[in-house]
């Protein structure tokens, strides 16, 4: 029992009444939240594919490149924790998610614009236009992430979150697919300027979703009082009363930085060692993005299972493994089949550490939780590229044993990331009813098998009484026909 000033509150908050346009069902809600979350990441992934190209197009150089990529990182990390305190002033996560993604949506404006207005060719003033357009739409989208993850998660009952996340993750993958596929053709035939406007009309779909969501309420109940302070006097107190929320943003935050240290290398590896050329490099990326995407109604329903810690055990150690495996690799099928295993891997990893995450946080300060873990995260995954980055510097040229290069720095990064691994025993999830014991090969391998084998056999089969019923068909054909002869 924690001792000091923190007691027990009682918070109770009446059901309102909800307005006359949102009476629809819980159902209806989450299927709004999955067609919002399927136009977001339409335009978005339209934006993000597209924006370095089309700044490429106004000449612009490798530090402005460089720039652009650092300052939308660098916009999204620091409006979370703002965002998270709008949502305490202002009282409603709704307002915030629908204020921020509209403006966010109208900075992709100017994108648009500048190929109607300026000709592509060297220009220093478009370039630095969408270097603006693109941090500020980013700081938008960074300022409504609590919003949108504090209503998701209380929109969504605990103990199907697992299922649900992994089919939205699906929809979300496979609609970012499709819209790639169409902006391709829409640049090669009327341009950047429309290829834009469709990205802004999208993302404009995507907002009229999140106004018909209704925002679920906060229910009665009887909870401890937390907050999170990262004030030297009071943070002995925060760690002691969020225990478990501490506990899993440190494992988060050492174990995104060990992995950064090595995932920027892993394109260089394929493309400059393995030499493997853009042919088996884009199989490896579409069969990664495959594998990735159409695993996740797989694992969500298995989290709901057996739990998240479970999950992310099991993904963490299928991680920790691919920087070794990339130690080996010497062929590009080889590279292809670790590129499957990734995307296998933080299918499962992505998805479990974000319903653990919402599961460790009070309802109440759910938002500004969120927005410290984030932040958190942002600069240990900003920390370890720099790092990776030195690292890979220093091993250029140098040898041990029979490893050189890069094979040095992977060989670290999977000594870093089996390390964080003793952090995993530490996390509680409240959901778990059975052992861990034996779950490892169950769920990578047997059951896995099990399904690919129930799915052949239910084809194969299928396949044979078409066959039948065709040889059936035709020996009745055959009876017919010379019935008919006879008679004649």
């Amino acid at each position: 029992m924690i001792e000091g000033k923190e007691r027990w509150y009682v918070r109770l908050h009446e059901q309102p009444r909800r307005p006359a346009g949102e009476t629809g069902s819980e159902d209806r809600n989450l299927k709004n939240y999955d067609r919002q979350g399927a136009f977001s990441t339409a335009g978005t992934q339209i934006v993000n594919t597209y924006a370095t190209p089309l700044a490429l197009s106004y000449r612009a150089s490798h530090y402005e490149i460089g720039l652009l990529s650092s300052l939308i990182s660098f916009a999204s990390m620091i409006a979370l924790i703002p965002g998270a305190k709008m949502i305490e002033r202002i009282g409603s996560r709704k307002t915030v998610w629908v204020a921020a993604s509209l403006l966010s949506r109208l900075f992709w404006i100017p994108l648009a614009a500048l190929p109607f207005f300026i000709p592509q060719g060297p220009s220093t003033f478009a370039v630095y236009v969408i270097i603006a357009s693109l941090a500020a739409s980013s700081f938008c989208l960074g300022f409504r992430w609590p919003a949108q993850s504090s209503m998701m998660a209380d929109a969504v009952p605990r103990a199907t979150r697992g299922r649900y996340f992994g089919k939205r993750n699906m929809i979300m993958g496979v609609s970012g697919l499709v819209s790639l596929l169409v902006a391709g053709q829409v640049l090669l035939v009327y341009g950047f300027g429309a290829l834009f406007l469709v990205a802004v009309a999208v993302g404009m779909v995507s907002t009229f979703f999140i106004a018909l969501i209704f925002e679920t309420p906060f229910r009665s109940a009887f909870f401890y009082r937390r907050t999170f302070n990262l004030g030297i006097r009071d943070l002995p107190r925060s760690l002691a009363v969020n225990r478990n929320f501490f506990l899993f943003t440190v494992f988060i935050l050492l174990f995104h930085f060990s992995v950064r240290i090595t995932s920027p290398f892993f394109t260089v590896f394929m493309l400059e060692d393995l030499a493997i050329g853009y042919f088996w490099f884009a199989i490896a990326a579409v069969l990664r993005s495959g594998v990735e995407i159409f695993s996740h109604p797989y694992w969500g329903r298995l989290a709901d299972r057996i739990g998240e810690k479970h999950m992310i055990r099991i993904s963490s150690i299928l991680i920790v493994v691919i920087p070794l495996a990339w130690v080996f690799a010497a062929n590009p099928l080889e590279a292809v089949v670790i590129e499957m295993l990734s995307g296998f891997a933080w299918s499962a990893f992505d998805l479990s550490s974000f319903t653990m995450l919402i599961g460790v946080t009070p309802d109440r300060q759910r938002p500004r939780f969120l927005a410290i873990h984030n932040t958190l995260k942002e600069l240990a995954l900003l920390t370890g590229a720099l790092v990776g980055g030195v690292l890979a510097q220093s091993f250029q040229g140098s040898t041990f044993l029979w490893f050189a290069g890069l094979q040095l720095l992977f060989l670290v990064g999977f000594v870093l990331r089996a390390g964080v691994l003793v952090l995993v025993p530490l996390l509680r999830d409240p959901r778990i009813s059975r052992s861990g014991n034996g779950l490892f090969w169950e769920v990578v391998v047997f059951a896995p098998s099990r399904g690919v084998f129930n799915q052949s056999w239910r084809v194969v089969r299928v396949f044979k009484e078409k066959k039948v019923n065709r040889v059936i068909s035709g020996a009745i054909t055959k009876v017919n026909d010379k019935r008919r002869l006879r008679m004649c």
